[in-house]
């Protein structure tokens, strides 16, 4: 059953590059990487990134079958999709993002403990780590570059917790202090109306 899942997986991603009608042609070679590793085999995934995501304990923990989802995206605009997995709609208890380079995987994030922090893409490939505390709230957008490094392209952050003399709530937008209308109005046209429908999503 669950080669059966990840190889509609292979073929949906297929039909996707190729174009549904158009002729035939062998599947993209990161597809069937990401096939692989999705099936619990990390033999593509160079040893390095391994030990250094510690993924030999954590994919064992992650790739169970209902309760992770993923999805393929070019993040960093090169045309070759990178594997977005997460917990079902639930970034937060899981995200990580895994890259195909010359016949290897290479781990670009995989975290599963901060549990207040999620990243998740929206529709063009830029992506958003989000942070969620008591008095607030942080969403920073960055666009991972073709050696997995972030670029940030703009920040929010919002603040209602003591903070001396200081007026509250504090609304910034890329460091500078604007009003709330504003926060609302950049953050919904750039993030909240910019996620991906939950059909991008399929669970493993």
């Amino acid at each position: 059953m669950r080669r059966r899942r990840i190889g509609g997986f292979l073929l949906a991603c297929a039909l996707a590059f190729t174009g549904c009608g158009g002729a035939k042609e062998t599947p993209p070679p990161e597809l069937a990487a990401y096939d692989t590793l999705l099936s619990g085999d990390l033999s593509l995934v160079e040893d390095g990134e391994r030990e250094r995501w510690g993924l030999d304990e954590w994919m064992a923990l992650v790739l169970v079958p209902g309760e992770v989802e993923y999805t393929c995206l070019d993040l960093d605009g090169d045309g070759i999709r990178e594997l977005l997995l997460q917990r079902v709609d639930d970034p937060g208890g899981y995200n990580g993002v895994f890259c195909y380079r010359d016949g290897k995987l290479l781990c670009w994030q995989s975290d599963g403990t901060e549990g207040s922090c999620r990243d998740y893409p929206l529709r063009d490939g830029l992506m958003v780590r989000q942070y969620d505390f008591d008095a607030g709230c942080s969403h920073t957008l960055f666009r991972y570059q073709a050696d997995g490094t972030e670029k940030t392209v703009t920040s929010f952050f919002a603040w209602a917790g003591e903070e001396g003399l200081q007026p509250l709530p504090r609304y910034q937008l890329d460091g500078k202090e604007v009003s709330a209308e504003v926060y609302r109005q950049e953050l919904a046209r750039m993030v909240t109306d910019q996620l991906p429908d939950r059909s991008i999503w399929t669970a493993l």
